[in-house]
């Protein structure tokens, strides 16, 4: 190959790098001129778009207006929907009789199973009734036989005496009490008795005269010992405990507790069996009525 034509080539490349400055100005030319129409013609139809939408708003503004209005109308006289009317169809009279058949048995069924809960709940009450009522006729049987042999007793126990007076323990004395909140001597002794079933008189000097003088020999739990004065009057009641030893409600500041007999100047006396079996007597009447009268109803 000659030296020519290994040159030929970068000739031709001189002369495409000579030639492209010209293309890129004619490009950029072509550009700023098409950039410079599109400007001016932007900046002549902006008034025309303005105007434009001024006056579309109102026409929308009317057309929104009509819709509401029509949208109200529509909502306020809603449309007839024509109703059908629905004809029954008609039955031959073997499928009549069928139904019929069918609508009876139904109501058989549930007559007598209405029937059958009402029978078996009258039958439960009656069952409970019949139980709760011997349950009573025990009881109260029960509650018979112990009346009685409480009054087959000579008179009242001493040991429920004491004990009864030893629950209230501690109650402070009261002038003028008669209640767990507060005692006097006689207002004591009186709720003691009237808990065992005996109504004692209110004071000191009328129980003294309501019980039945005993010695001091014959004293015994259960018994009330009467303190006296010199004049013989009863300023002071107790609960005798055997012993020389009293449960009583001395005095102001103190509270109702054991005690002893200190003095000679004492009086014994004895609830009779006849006020102490009194209470009893009523209360076993109460009972045997109930008994009768629940052992005549079945």
């Amino acid at each position: 190959m000659s030296r020519t034509g290994r040159h030929s080539a970068p000739k031709n490349r001189k002369l495409v790098t000579r030639k492209l400055p010209a293309i890129a100005v004619t490009a950029s030319l072509v550009l700023t001129s098409a950039v410079a129409f599109t400007a001016q013609s932007n900046s002549a139809t902006k008034p025309e778009t303005k105007s434009t939408i001024k006056q579309v708003a109102p026409v929308t503004k009317t057309i929104t207006k009509s819709a509401g209005t029509k949208a109200s109308a529509a909502k306020a006289t809603p449309k007839k929907v024509a109703s059908k009317k629905v004809t029954p169809k008609k039955l031959s009279p073997e499928k009549a009789k069928a139904r019929a058949k069918v609508k009876a048995r139904i109501k058989a069924r549930a007559a007598a199973k209405a029937s059958a809960r009402k029978y078996v709940a009258a039958r439960m009450k009656a069952q409970r009734r019949a139980a709760t009522r011997s349950r009573t006729i025990r009881k109260l049987s029960g509650q018979v036989a112990s009346i009685k042999s409480q009054l087959r007793a000579p008179g009242i126990s001493g040991k429920k005496v004491i004990a009864l007076a030893n629950n209230y323990r501690g109650v402070p004395y009261i002038l003028g009490g008669t209640s767990p909140r507060g005692f006097d001597c006689s207002g004591y002794t009186q709720y003691v008795f009237r808990k065992l079933g005996v109504n004692l008189p209110r004071v000191a000097e009328a129980q003294f005269r309501a019980t039945k003088r005993i010695s001091r020999s014959q004293a015994k739990s259960g018994d009330l010992v009467f303190f006296h004065d010199r004049k013989g009057y009863t300023y002071h009641v107790a609960i005798y405990a055997g012993g020389g030893k009293t449960w009583h409600s001395p005095r102001p500041g103190r509270s109702v507790g054991p005690g002893r007999v200190r003095t000679s100047n004492v009086t014994f006396g004895r609830v009779s069996s006849h006020k102490a079996h009194s209470a009893l007597l009523r209360q076993l009447a109460a009972k045997q009525a109930k008994l009768a009268r629940l052992s005549r109803t079945k």
